[in-house]
């Protein structure tokens, strides 16, 4: 029997193209998927908790509004476990792309030993920090991500003492280290924390106690971002996870510019306001006008562009700020609204996009327009900083010029 002939070059070629082709297909497919299950899971859930604070701000009954609360908490263990599905999934899809930048590390976690600082006093917890000037060239939010898995995880595992992070100079390396007085880790479970699921001491999977999703996250940015993780733990003493990042010169000063303004004592309230927001689900549009209205917002609701154009008509002055969602019907995205908006009034009025998709290209156009980002589900509290924000700066927005201020039709 004569011998097979081996595939000559040109069909070892054509095959690798076809092989690379699929994979480009599939990679592709899959990017599609996760942004579109991205922003349609977390929908409902964003609905869910706009007619929850609504209803919650009408109760009296402190036996409904612990009902309430507790209908709360349950909301919040789905969102959380949406939300780190879906981190993991996009991870493993390759579609989050790092935007390294010079970074100050010690006033980056100078900022989270103090967004961290109530939830470990809660548990009765200190937390300290030991830091000292120091640059690194990273991804400040990615790395942040990974910065806020492990102070989570030290606060959710340890009962009595407290916490420590701390950064130190290792030759041309900087070591972020966080330290916990927790029950520790055996030895040979020191490698499986950072597979998915798996969880110490919650043989019952309370998801009060975690998911077992957060080092699983902290495993694949690491590797995104080209960091070195290492764990050390004493059964009854405690652990330590230290982040490795290589140093970087500090950045040259920028000339001094004019002082900034002092901050205001109070912010000022809602009333008065004027929110056009845009939203094709009309259960999220519904509890999005609801919210708005209870803090004094006059709202203009629209799910698509040509009812923005018809709720303007109605209005005797711009909005006070645009709130939209990202996808709305058809091609048309909440930039599209935004930029069709703002060249009716001719002038830059602020605006918010609601989002529940974190495709990095997104947040770029958000950024090139000066949009503030709010990520689905999003709480209320998050929305009603950003607009008071905003509602400090309404009366320094630039007048339309002379002439150029007509409406364009509407569509």
């Amino acid at each position: 029997m004569a011998a097979q002939a081996p595939p000559d070059d040109r069909a070892v070629a054509r095959m690798e193209r076809a092989m690379r082709a699929e994979i480009e297909r599939t990679t592709a497919a899959r990017s599609r998927f996760l942004a579109s299950a991205s922003h349609d899971l977390r929908q409902p859930f964003q609905a869910m908790r706009l007619f929850l604070d609504a209803l919650c701000s009408q109760i009296t009954d402190e036996k409904a509004l612990s009902t309430a609360e507790m209908l709360g908490n349950a909301m919040t263990a789905g969102e959380r476990l949406l939300n780190a599905l879906l981190d993991i999934s996009t991870l493993d899809a390759g579609t989050v792309t790092p935007d390294p930048q010079p970074v100050a590390l010690d006033e980056l976690l100078a900022q989270l030993v103090e967004e961290f600082r109530p939830q470990s006093e809660e548990k009765g917890l200190r937390l300290r920090a030991r830091l000292c000037p120091g640059t690194v060239e990273t991804d400040p939010v990615l790395f942040g991500r990974v910065m806020r898995n492990l102070l989570t995880n030290a606060i959710r595992y340890t009962r009595h003492g407290g916490l420590l992070l701390a950064m130190r100079r290792r030759g041309d390396r900087w070591r972020v280290d966080v330290w916990d007085t927790g029950f520790g880790i055996p030895e040979e479970q020191l490698t499986a924390i950072f597979d998915e699921f798996h969880q110490l001491q919650n043989p019952n999977r309370d998801p009060t106690r975690g998911l077992g999703l957060g080092l699983a996250i902290v495993r694949r940015l690491a590797e995104l971002l080209g960091l070195q993780v290492e764990v050390r733990s004493r059964i009854g003493r405690g652990t330590v996870f230290s982040v490795s990042l290589e140093a970087t010169a500090p950045p040259a000063e920028p000339a001094p510019g004019p002082a900034a303004a002092l901050p205001a004592a109070a912010a000022p309230p809602l009333t008065g306001m004027t929110v056009l927001a845009v939203d094709d689900e009309a259960m999220v549009l519904t509890g999005l006008q609801m919210i708005l209205e209870s803090w004094g917002c006059t709202v203009a609701a629209a799910g698509d562009m040509r009812e923005v154009f018809a709720v303007l008509d109605g209005l005797p002055d711009p909005p006070s700020v645009i709130l939209t969602d990202l996808r709305l019907p058809g091609k048309v995205s909440g930039f599209d609204v935004i930029d069709r908006v703002r060249r009716l009034y001719n002038r830059e009025i602020p605006a918010v996009v609601l989002s529940g998709e974190t495709a990095q290209s997104a947040l770029l156009e958000g950024q090139r327009r000066g949009c503030s980002f709010l990520h689905k589900p999003l709480h209320p509290g998050d929305l009603r900083q950003v607009l008071e924000r905003l509602r400090e700066g309404e009366e320094n927005l630039p007048s339309p010029a002379p002439e150029e201020g007509a409406r364009e039709a509407g569509g």
